[in-house]
């Protein structure tokens, strides 16, 4: 009984439009799925993204990125703490949570590549297999993302958010 014929209206009646709020679990493969899908890192990563996140919406208090409006929906965004193929390691005792810190931001960026995140979530958008990100803006950001990881890594082994030996800020929600 699931049809996958378009994407669900949001203009409900005038005069009194009912409101909504859609949130979204970054990466969740049903709700966030990559722009294009030729970038096989960013498939895989939406893939165990409805597996590892797609469950578990019941532990979201309050949506924390507003990502926009679209007619009569605003639309939130809960960033995931770490991409979900990294989910296996990062239940690895002791050593796991660590090193998937450490690849998180190298491995965001390049999921990152296959998202257009300047559409509005709420705008209907096929898959566009002719999308590309910036090639050499995504280069400099993976560089640029390898000493935020071991920044990120030593503050959580530390228990110091503020000990960031290498001077980087915290990973922003879509990655260096």
């Amino acid at each position: 009984g699931i049809t996958f014929n378009g994407a669900t209206q949001t203009n409900s009646p005038q005069p009194t439009p009912l409101l909504t709020e859609d949130v979204a679990r970054q990466y969740d493969g049903w709700a966030d799925f990559p722009t294009n899908p030729v970038n096989l890192l960013a498939l895989v990563n939406a893939l165990a993204g409805t597996v590892f996140f797609h469950p578990h919406y019941s532990g979201i208090d309050a949506p924390q990125l507003l990502q926009g409006m679209y007619q009569d929906t605003t639309y939130y965004l809960e960033p995931a703490p770490i991409v979900p193929l990294l989910v296996p390691l990062s239940r690895v005792p002791v050593v796991g949570m660590p090193l998937a810190l450490t690849l998180d931001p190298p491995l965001r960026v390049l999921v990152e590549a296959g998202y257009d995140r300047t559409i509005n979530p709420g705008q209907p958008t096929p898959v566009q297999w002719h999308y590309a990100t910036n090639v050499t803006k995504a280069a400099v950001n993976l560089v640029r993302s390898v000493p935020v990881g071991w920044d990120d890594a030593i503050a959580y082994v530390s228990g110091n958010p503020a000990k960031r030996p290498f001077h980087t800020k915290p990973q922003p929600v879509y990655g260096v």
